[in-house]
């Protein structure tokens, strides 16, 4: 069960500061970039996953977890943490969605 909010409120608010005058352009476009990339991220874990590539693995593991901070994404960013600090041995058994 989630407990965090989707997007930390504080997060989308720093966004904002760096583009104040936009009507929210900016967080439009940054947003629509991070799910475009953590779509194609996850598709990398599952297929290194699949192969056994750990540091392939362990990689898109990282970039789900700093963008995901990134745009206050606080549950995502602690289940890619979680992945990307596990052993090989356990990312190999590890079910992803």
């Amino acid at each position: 069960m989630c407990t965090l909010p989707i997007l930390d409120p504080e997060a989308v608010a720093n966004l904002r500061a760096l583009s104040p005058d936009d009507s929210d352009a900016f967080v439009k476009e940054i947003l629509g970039i991070f799910l475009e990339d953590t779509r194609l991220r996850l598709t990398e874990l599952r297929t290194s996953k699949s192969r056994g590539d750990i540091p392939t693995f362990a990689r898109a593991a990282h970039s789900v977890k700093g963008s995901s901070s990134n745009v206050g994404a606080g549950e995502l960013r602690a289940a890619a943490e979680k992945l990307s600090s596990m052993p090989s041995s356990t990312a190999s058994r590890t079910p992803i969605c």
